[in-house]
């Protein structure tokens, strides 16, 4: 079975590193705390995608901001690193009302008294 190691992801991470402090505006989440997430993150899917049932090709770790998913091809013993950004707007709630008012939001998007 192949096995996935943390460092073969590194590019990776310095990527997404970089399209986080480039792109993505977050006051709650500083590009250190990200960059520390991530690494847990991938470290999480590799340790899972080497200890898959036979016959699985996916690992997948998330959080509120982050999900990474290890996997592999059928047809090809390399291992992939997909890691994407779970963006949300704090101006839109779950039900499209705005939030836009006095009214502070927590992270599932639901307005707080």
């Amino acid at each position: 079975m192949v096995k996935a190691k943390f460092e073969d992801f590194e590019l990776h991470i310095a990527e997404a590193t970089c399209m986080y402090d480039r792109y993505v505006v977050l006051i709650k989440k500083p590009l250190e705390d990200f960059e520390v997430d991530l690494k847990k993150l991938v470290e999480a899917s590799v340790e899972s995608f080497n200890s898959r049932a036979p016959g699985q090709r996916h690992a997948i770790s998330c959080n509120a901001y982050l999900t990474v998913i290890v996997n592999k091809r059928d047809d090809s013993d390399q291992v992939f690193c997909g890691i994407y950004f779970n963006l949300k707007s704090p101006f839109i709630s779950l039900r499209g009302e705005s939030l836009l008012n006095d009214h502070a939001q927590n992270d599932s998007g639901r307005k707080v008294e």
